[in-house]
């Protein structure tokens, strides 16, 4: 089968009859997939060039029934997991055909090339909505062909022919300059010196008139040497300058020095949204892999066009971004290249060298410069439909249509792998290799790795270290990172040659209300959410909105929390004074203290979760407070008492509970917290001991007791129902251990139904674990099926 793009479509059976393609949606879905022949295009992209802004209620379905009508009309389009494609040789469709034959340059295959041409490139399907950017890619393409062979006549001596083949063009495209230079050029060789002055002239009057530009340097001087020289003609050719400017093309991708670790979904998915979308950006952290990342998504083969790469860390004012821009294009302000719309300023000159490309702009480090930078894309994307970007920042530009990819940290196994490469090329004598490293340095590596929260940039400078430092000794140093991590590529840009360098960027572009924020926040090891963040800032939304759009926070459902690096960074900047800290404590202190009495009633997994979530923040108040405020941090003890024994985690907080207990034994009012603290500390040992005298206020002093002590201690239970609910349990561990197990059967059955009309999961998990193989206990297991919540006790029942 043959497709014929270059003109009304075509479609050519294998009988050379034509096919019956169908409506207009079936010929727009035939011409897209030809234009990538052979290659498979996502159903995203599809969609977006069949139905643009307004697509049917199942689009992917639409796309489905017109695929349908292709194939049954003997279209031959096949359906795998990246999309579509049509199954035909490329070299089958004009468009491809044409492509090779131009860039094979000789004058015979670029007159072959043109001969392909029957008319405007996609004439019956231009109303579709990517036709219009393809159409204008494709005659610009047509019009450097004509351009080229013009060239190449001209040398061949045809200046006859071309005179009119090059009016007849030069007529629909009345202001690209090196077009009527080589007119002006074949005139003057014909002896035609007044026409070609001619020429000059009329275009001078009409760059001035609709653009407000003088012709170009090189035409000008064409002009002038045809003034001073009748006989001058074919053998006139641009200055230096102008060939340059005639073959320049945009800057390519940097070719990397180093392979690529990890991320094939990520670049697989990029990929998808360059092709489904025309703005990517993808955000995250400095040093994350953002770079890389738009370097390896946009060095594949992808959508039809060229690709430009431009550095903008160095730009720091919005002022010089088109220049910027113009210069990694390739074009120069002016020069015999296409101008078709009115370069006045950098930016209308930008817009104008856009408007009928297709090609994809990499815009790398966009963070200084991304307000200026937002209003220019919107012009360029407006006006140049063939033009896709790719952009890489701390933030996103916030346009209508922009698709945001944020770049995350490496996970620990792929950032192994990246530190083991980079650092066998750093330090080849003690070369890494996975699973040839011993047991010891395998651990250091992934402790590393960890302690840099999986950031490339971090690993590639620890790894560059191995050359002067061990690596036990560089893992050990991981508190002090950014004073190891200052020894990077010299020519890489200086906010990549350190740590401290790269995070300080990210710092700098805050606003001094950021930064004040972003240092208090550094506080909380275990993140903040909306609420938690009122300790620190009473209006807190606009300012976490802030710095997770600068990617200093990154958010997990209502929960906000920084790297380390970046959280190190925050801490030691500005510092963070006493007050902050003691707001951080005060703040965990009410949401244990609110969530005590929930651990034992019906929400106890929804307090227990809420409680979990800051195991982070509730450890550095504990030990802030042990320092600065131990009636603090023993009222917090004792409200996460039972949280602690539910959760197992009353080892981990053996040592602190220590501190408290020595900070607070003279202390008369907090005698029974004391013991508490006491008891938490023997880690479930038997406490020394005294207990207070007297009635229990706390329902965990006897509980805690009796369980370090024995059911024969003599324990007084509280008199609040959940007390005495548990004083059954106890009563009747009592009569089990005393060899009597006649009362203990009705005692966990009744403590059993006072835990259900409370609510404690895991107190009618206790009774029933007591109840063991009592004959009764097969009628309550039968109430799992029902008590379906009762799988949810992970962590609340242990030993089991």
């Amino acid at each position: 089968m043959l497709v014929r793009l270059l003109g009304p479509l075509e479609a050519i059976g294998e009988d050379g009859v034509p096919l019956a393609v169908g409506g207009p949606r079936a010929r727009a879905l035939l011409a897209l997939l030809a234009l990538d022949a052979g290659r498979w295009v996502p159903v995203p992209r599809l969609i977006d060039g069949v139905y643009g802004t307004e697509p049917p209620g199942s689009p992917r379905h639409a796309i489905e029934a017109q695929v349908s009508r292709l194939r049954s009309r003997g279209i031959s389009v096949e359906h795998g997991r990246s999309g579509y494609r049509l199954a035909v040789d490329p070299e089958a469709v004009d468009v491809h055909r044409f492509t090779r034959l131009a860039a094979e340059r000789a004058a015979e295959r670029l007159r072959a090339a043109l001969d392909l041409w029957r008319g405007p490139a996609l004439a019956d399907v231009a109303e579709a909505p990517f036709a219009a950017a393809a159409a204008a890619d494709l005659e610009e393409r047509r019009l450097a062909v004509v351009e080229e062979l013009a060239e190449a006549e001209l040398a061949l001596g045809r200046h006859r022919e071309l005179t009119v083949s090059l009016a007849s063009v030069a007529a629909g495209e009345p202001l690209r300059e090196r077009l009527h230079g080589q007119l002006m050029r074949a005139l003057a060789a014909d002896g035609r010196r007044a026409e070609a002055l001619t020429v000059f002239a009329r275009l001078r009057d009409r760059l001035g008139d609709q653009l407000g530009v003088p012709p170009s340097p090189e035409l000008v001087e064409l002009n002038a040497a045809l003034l001073r020289d009748p006989s001058a003609g074919a053998g006139l050719t641009p200055s230096p300058s102008a060939a340059v400017s005639a073959v320049a093309g945009p800057r390519p991708l940097p070719a990397p020095l180093t392979g690529f670790v990890g991320r094939t979904e990520e670049v697989a998915r990029v990929r998808e949204l360059l092709a489904s979308g025309r703005l990517v950006t993808l955000t995250g952290p400095g040093g994350v892999g953002k770079t890389r990342l738009a370097i390896e998504a946009a060095g594949s083969p992808g959508p039809v066009g060229e690709v430009c790469f431009a550095d903008l860390g160095p730009v720091e004012d919005g002022v010089s971004l088109p220049s910027v821009l113009l210069g990694a294009l390739g074009r120069p302000a002016a020069g015999l290249f296409p101008i078709r719309t009115g370069p006045v300023d950098a930016a209308e000159r930008l817009v104008a060298a856009l408007t009928d490309c297709r090609i994809l702009l990499v815009l790398d480090t966009c963070d200084r410069v991304v307000a200026e930078l937002a209003v220019l894309l919107r012009r360029v994307l407006t006006a140049a439909p063939g033009v896709r970007v790719l952009a890489t920042g701390r933030e996103p530009f916030g346009l209508t249509g922009e698709q945001v990819w944020p770049v995350h940290p490496l996970p620990l196994d792929d950032a192994v792998r990246l530190f083991h490469r980079r650092a066998a090329a750093a330090a080849p004598p003690r070369a890494l290799t996975n699973g040839a490293a011993a047991p010891a340095d395998a651990a250091a590596v992934r402790r590393i790795c960890a302690a840099l929260d999986g950031l490339p940039l971090a690993i590639e400078l620890a790894a560059a270290r191995l050359r002067t430092v061990g690596l036990a000794e560089l893992a050990n140093r991981m508190d002090d990172r950014f004073a190891v991590l200052t020894r990077g590529d010299r020519t890489a840009a200086p906010r990549h040659r350190t740590l401290h360098a790269v995070t300080a960027w990210s710092w700098d572009l805050l606003t001094p209300a950021e930064q004040r924020f972003a240092a208090r926040v550094a506080a909380f090891p275990g993140g903040v959410t909306a609420g938690t963040a009122t300790a620190v800032e009473p209006q807190p939304d606009d300012l976490l909105s802030g710095l997770t759009e600068k990617s200093l926070l990154q958010r997990a459902g209502d929960r906000y929390g920084m790297l380390s690096t970046v959280r190190e960074y925050c801490a030691g900047h500005l510092g963070i004074a006493d007050d902050v800290h003691a707001r951080h404590a005060r703040t965990f202190l009410e949401l244990a203290e609110a969530a005590e009495p929930h651990l034992r009633g019906h929400e106890q997994l929804t307090w227990l979760a809420r409680l979990d979530a800051e195991h982070d923040n509730l450890a550095v108040a504990l030990g802030w407070s042990a320092e600065h405020d131990p009636v603090l941090g023993l009222r917090l003890l004792t409200a996460l008492t039972w949280h602690g024994h539910l959760r197992g985690q009353t080892g981990e907080r053996a040592a602190v509970a220590a501190r408290l207990a020595a900070a607070t034994a003279t202390l008369p009012d907090h005698r029974e917290e004391h013991a508490l603290a006491v008891a938490t500390a023997a880690a479930g040992r038997p406490a020394p001991g005294p207990y207070p005298p007297g009635p229990p206020r706390s329902p965990y002093l006897p509980l805690v007791r009796f369980m370090t002590d024995g059911p024969h201690a003599g324990v007084e239970f509280a008199a609040d129902p959940w007390s005495q609910s548990f004083a059954l349990v106890a009563a009747a561990i009592g009569h089990t251990l005393d060899g009597d197990a006649g009362p203990a059967e009705p005692e966990l059955t009744a403590a059993h139904a006072r835990f259900a009309e409370l609510g404690d999961r895991w107190g009618r998990a206790v009774a029933l674990e007591q109840l063991g193989d009592i004959g009764a206990a097969r009628d309550l297991f039968r109430e799992l099926g029902a008590v379906a919540d009762l799988e949810r006790l992970d962590g609340l029942v242990s030993d089991r």
